[in-house]
């Protein structure tokens, strides 16, 4: 499945819930960027960094380490 129509069908399923929880995180932690990034419920400044040069790719590298994608699918 291509990267972006599996993003669109989990967040038109769940979208409300993940942008309510990112609020909460943002707020509990005080980060000063936004969006901060939290992969299995931790904050990694080296994948926060990568975010920022290219979302794509870093998305794409997580999602394929962890077997939610394949390698095609990016």
């Amino acid at each position: 499945m291509h990267i972006k129509n599996g993003v669109q069908k989990c967040l038109k399923v769940n979208g409300n819930k993940y942008q309510t929880e990112a609020a909460e995180i943002t707020d509990q932690y005080g980060f000063s960027e936004i969006p901060a990034i939290i992969f299995n419920g931790e904050y990694d400044e080296s994948i926060q960094r990568s975010t920022r040069a290219n979302v794509h790719r870093t998305l794409c590298n997580v999602l394929k380490t962890t077997k939610h994608l394949l390698p095609g699918d990016c």
